[in-house]
């Protein structure tokens, strides 16, 4: 059985297909951001104002609140793509998200030593709010990018 399409076509509409689960995704609801700025301001501060059973009870509730949210994204984007086959184009956002993440911790840690809970949550909540905010749109940048080189819907 033949088909119509030369080599060079049918790489084409493999590396599309290779990097649809990168660029073909459901936009993120506005709620997003301040509700994942919200849980680590919480994680905060449970972790570091609570004790004994209401810590163990509040941990119990944020866990459940992610799970419950990794549960329903995994459903709504459908294809989940894997860190390990990210196009070139999406490399240098995933490098800055890591880095952020990084930074972030250690500042949330440090004022949370330093100053207090008190003071660590609201830049947790900030921190992670814009963070995430600013590695959307890095990725819709990147999405973007891959999109026209693999001749994909811009």
């Amino acid at each position: 059985m033949e088909n119509d399409f030369t080599p060079q076509e049918a790489l084409a509409m493999a590396e599309r297909g290779a990097t649809a689960p990168w660029t073909s995704y459901p936009r993120t609801p506005d709620w997003y951001y301040p509700a994942a700025g919200a849980w680590a301001a919480g994680l905060v501060l449970t972790v570091m104002e609570l004790h004994g059973p209401a810590r163990a009870a509040a941990l119990v509730g944020l866990i459940a609140l992610n799970t419950a949210f990794a549960t329903w994204y995994r459903k709504v984007r459908s294809a989940w793509p894997k860190i390990s086959t990210a196009p070139a184009e999406f490399k240098p956002a995933i490098r800055a998200f890591v880095l952020g993440a990084v930074v972030l911790l250690l500042l949330v840690a440090a004022l949370g030593y330093l100053a207090g809970a008190v003071v660590a949550a609201p830049v947790a909540f900030a921190g992670v709010a814009g963070g995430l905010y600013a590695y959307e749109k890095a990725y819709e940048r990147a999405a973007a990018r891959t999109r026209v080189r693999v001749g994909g819907p811009a």
